[in-house]
């Protein structure tokens, strides 16, 4: 009968940490400046849970891998959703959807030379251990915009230009 409890009560613990997950919205990939939606759910309520983000970033010495972390304490249902609750501590301080990619600072050569500049990876870590995994993908310029380096005479400037419609005018500034 003991035995019957302690395997009930681990496979309890276990359904619970299976259950843990970062939602991000929108879910595939999100233009650079249009709001961004992080919750993580599955969580005790009161439950103790940190989020990691990193990101690559090309520098003036070469491709730096940039970090934020921020620690919450999950609400009564169980969720940390980061448009309604401050951090206790990390990267940034109040209630902040982006809180995690303006707040990161370099903190090394990056460990993966094919990690995308443009891929956030977030972990949240619960009780020392990661509990859930996520990726945010971010886009410079919408899908129908054609964006094109100037090379050499302007060092990080690009042209965008969206194609015009037959008959369609062009936006001037």
């Amino acid at each position: 009968m003991k035995r019957l409890a302690v395997a009930a009560a681990l496979l309890i613990a276990y359904a619970a940490a299976l259950a843990q997950r970062i939602d991000v919205l929108p879910a595939a990939e999100v233009l650079a400046g249009d709001p961004v939606s992080i919750v993580v759910r599955g969580l005790a309520p009161g439950a103790r849970v940190t989020l990691t983000a990193e990101r690559p970033r090309i520098e003036w010495n070469g491709p730096q891998l940039f970090r934020a972390t921020a620690s919450f304490v999950a609400d009564a249902t169980g969720v940390v959703a980061l448009d309604r609750i401050a951090p206790e501590s990390g990267s940034y301080i109040g209630v902040d959807p982006r809180g995690l990619f303006w707040s990161a600072t370099p903190i090394g050569p990056v460990p993966q030379p094919d990690w995308s500049p443009a891929e956030v990876r977030l972990v949240a870590t619960v009780d020392g251990k990661p509990a859930s995994r996520a990726v945010i993908r971010f886009r410079d310029a919408r899908p129908d915009v054609a964006v094109e380096e100037l090379g050499a005479l302007f060092p990080g400037a690009v042209y965008a230009a969206r194609p015009v419609p037959a008959g369609g005018k062009r936006p001037a500034l």
